[in-house]
């Protein structure tokens, strides 16, 4: 069973990133040395540098088939918590092919720096995404009603009044005290 750390694996793609990216600023430093002293690298340096070329690109390949997995598994409700990982999986498809290719320009380098800046984004959206609390729901649940003092006199002085009507019985017809009943019935049902 995997302990789920937070970042999910981008901390450790960063990391590796950032070694690949040295890797290849040592690679543009080594290749600068012989063609200033106009001299050509010697057969046995053109060897390890294929070499070279081709760890790194196995390396940035690597990266590339974790972060995709990495977006695939986080983008699965389609809400792209982690900002557009897309353009840094291109960007580094692009790379493998110049590194197959032995191709060490500075537009791959400001590539790479592009790169490790987007792992870095999404590593803190991740981060922040997690310290948020998530909400709690609460039931509904029944409060008492208090009225204010003032309006509980006032509901008073009128039930009062209404039972002062009740006693007096009026000298009404019948069809004008069923009336006033039902009115006083109407009245006495508030709050």
């Amino acid at each position: 069973m995997k302990c789920k750390k937070p970042g999910n694996g981008l901390p450790k793609l960063g990391k590796m990133q950032k070694q690949l990216k040295d890797k290849m600023d040592k690679m543009g430093e080594m290749m600068k040395k012989p063609g200033e002293k106009g001299e050509k690298p010697s057969k046995g340096q053109q060897g390890s540098m294929s070499k070279e070329f081709a760890e790194m690109a196995q390396m940035q390949s690597q990266i590339r088939r974790e972060l995709e997995r990495i977006n695939q598994q986080e983008n699965k409700d389609g809400k792209n918590p982690l900002g557009n990982l897309g353009d840094a999986i291109k960007q580094m498809e692009q790379n493998e092919k110049d590194l197959v290719n032995k191709q060490l320009t500075s537009e791959m380098l400001r590539r790479q720096q592009d790169i490790m800046s987007k792992l870095l984004e999404a590593e803190n959206a991740q981060r922040q995404r997690e310290k948020q609390q998530e909400r709690e729901s609460n039931t509904a649940r029944e409060l008492p009603r208090k009225l204010p003092p003032s309006l509980e006199e006032y509901l008073k002085a009128k039930q009062t009044e209404v039972d002062l009507y009740k006693t007096v019985p009026p000298s009404l017809k019948p069809y004008y005290k069923t009336l006033a009943e039902k009115y006083f019935r109407n009245i006495t049902v508030s709050p």
